[in-house]
């Protein structure tokens, strides 16, 4: 339960009404042809730029410290869904740990896409730290007129 102060109108009662309005910041900033569902575990969420041209989709994240079998790229009814997990890693007996700031790190990303796309012809590379996906999009046909008799 939030509590707002007496002060409505005060700019310390807006600020409050706008965090607690928001629960997802990336509803907030979202295009509307693309939505996005978002769930994560941990406390690292991975950066993403979408590009669209006539060909295709492009997603690219920022992830840094994985390794290319720690993601899962699927793509089902025009739906991207992109996932990746990095294990915490294992302390050898024979080093003293100080502090351990490298977590496991869990994160899923779901985007409906407004075209369909050639789930075959999609690719996928990860280098320094950066995930591109490329989606081709299906042909679209062009109209067919029909003369009226």
């Amino acid at each position: 339960m939030t509590i707002f102060p007496l002060d409505t109108f005060s700019p310390e009662a807006r600020s409050l009404r706008l965090l607690h309005g928001f629960n997802n910041l990336d509803d907030l900033f979202s295009d509307e042809d693309f939505s996005s569902a978002t769930k994560h575990n941990g406390s690292n969420y991975p950066s993403i730029d979408i590009y669209e041209n006539d060909q295709e989709f492009i997603f690219k994240l920022d992830v840094p410290g994985f390794n290319k079998q720690d993601f899962k790229i699927s793509v089902v009814d025009q739906e991207l869904k992109i996932s990746g997990e990095r294990a915490k890693e294992s302390v050898e007996n024979k080093d003293k740990l100080i502090h351990q700031g490298r977590n496991e790190i869990n994160f899923s990303k779901c985007y409906s896409l407004h075209k369909e796309v050639i789930s075959s012809d999609c690719l996928a590379n990860y280098k320094d730290g950066v995930l591109e996906i490329k989606l081709k999009k299906l042909a679209q046909s062009a109209p067919k007129f029909i003369d009226v008799n």
